[in-house]
């Protein structure tokens, strides 16, 4: 048996595997890196307005802190914006689309510029929701799936598929990704 399917790599489908891997495979350093980020912002700020108010010799420094400080709270507050811009900036220019063929002995992927194949062994977590599929290796790479990409398929029978090829359950989170997610109303359950 076959899947194939079809995936543009946009904005939507980077957003989607920046918000998963914030949400599965890297929520500790996803947690700690924004927490980092919004405490730098906060203390900039907090820094700029004293000097700003206290020593009007050092308007140069205390401007220099406001920066930084709103820089490491936008940071903080988009962090799944950012990441997908990271990404986008990472991503090899010529990979628009790519389609993936699902058998029995991996997953090929097949794109502008090569094919590659995975085995199932390698495809460390999968996690869903009701729009994407997205398969982590490791941390730092992974490939989403537009759920609309696939031809004709029963979605339920493809997930069993994965996970009798897995061993491992495919996580659900329970929210539709967005552009612009709202992180905080998003729940991770288990299949």
């Amino acid at each position: 048996m076959q899947y194939i399917n079809h995936t543009t790599y946009d904005k939507r489908a980077l957003t989607a595997l920046n918000y998963f891997a914030g949400k599965t495979i890297q929520k500790k350093k996803t947690a700690i890196s924004r927490t980092f980020c919004i405490v730098m912002g906060i203390l900039g700020l907090a820094a700029g307005l004293t000097l700003l108010f206290l020593a009007h010799e050092k308007q140069t420094l205390a401007a220099l802190a406001l920066l930084y400080g709103v820089l490491f709270l936008g940071v903080g507050l988009f962090w799944t914006q950012f990441q997908t811009w990271s990404s986008k900036r990472m991503m090899m220019q010529n990979v628009k689309h790519c389609t993936f063929v699902f058998d029995e002995e991996g997953v090929s992927m097949e794109n502008e510029v090569e094919t590659t194949h995975y085995l199932y062994r390698r495809l460390r977590t999968v996690a869903e929701n009701k729009d994407w599929y997205v398969f982590f290796m490791d941390a730092q790479h992974g490939f989403a799936l537009d759920k609309a990409g696939f031809d004709s398929v029963n979605l339920k029978a493809f997930s069993r598929f994965l996970e009798e090829k897995l061993k491992h359950e495919i996580i659900t989170l329970d929210d539709t990704v967005k552009n612009k997610p709202k992180e905080s109303r998003y729940k991770e359950k288990k299949r």
